[in-house]
């Protein structure tokens, strides 16, 4: 018992501190930016530049609280009764897959949905797509491969995968991947996938990931198991 809360208490404190960094890091950039041009300077040589900083700066700042607040109130739901619906999780895949398909036209996706209708909660596994799409587009180099297949073994429960030929992942990464705040490869950290491993927990479902080959092409595959 006590080593379990001196892991939770070294964990949250770990979260604390990455939340405070997160946050401080863009506002100091918008501070110094905007106190800069007061002084007459730009710092990225013109007007307009400098502005594109700073509204960067503020959309990942943004960004961060938006996925903060998501996570609290998904902590926050865990503890009450579940919301449940039924709906069509084919559909509601492929509205969200036809947004981040017009955000990378350059990639090639390979798409194949059976049709399969849950119960849950709609709006949280809408979250929980964009968040991975988000992070496939993101990574991927030139394609990416979904697929929503029933189990072998039963027709009541479906297997989400969703693979993109980039990079593969540290082996020492892939167990603390859905950890809040995992830094991804351009040292930035994340809540994206936290958020997905929050939903799929609160649906009673699975999620991994994997380095795996598909076509003989190397890259990393990410798969939710649901019912």
């Amino acid at each position: 018992m006590r080593q379990r809360l001196v892991k939770q208490d070294k964990a949250q404190q770990s979260f604390l501190q990455n939340i405070s960094h997160e946050l401080k890091t863009p506002v100091m950039v918008i501070r110094s930016y905007a106190q800069s041009m007061l002084d007459g300077i730009y710092p990225k040589g013109t007007l307009d530049e400098s502005i594109l900083v700073i509204n960067g700066e503020a959309e990942r700042l943004e960004k961060r609280i938006r996925d903060l607040l998501y996570l609290t109130k998904l902590n926050y739901l865990s503890t009450k009764e579940k919301k449940r619906e039924s709906f069509n999780l084919t559909e509601l895949l492929e509205q969200r897959l036809e947004r981040f398909q017009c955000r990378r036209p350059e990639l090639i996706w390979t798409v194949k949905l059976v049709s399969f209708c849950t119960t849950g909660d709609r709006e949280q596994w809408g979250v929980a797509i964009d968040n991975m799409l988000d992070n496939q587009i993101r990574y991927a180099v030139k394609r990416i491969v979904l697929s929503l297949d029933a189990l072998a073994d039963t027709t009541e429960k479906v297997l989400l995968r969703i693979w993109n030929d980039g990079n593969s992942i540290e082996t020492e990464l892939i167990d603390s991947l859905f950890e809040p705040f995992q830094i991804g490869k351009d040292g930035e950290f994340g809540l994206g996938l936290a958020i997905v491993k929050q939903i799929t927990e609160f649906h009673e479902a699975k999620i991994w990931a994997s380095n795996e080959a598909d076509n003989e092409e190397e890259g990393v595959a990410f798969y939710i198991e649901l019912g």
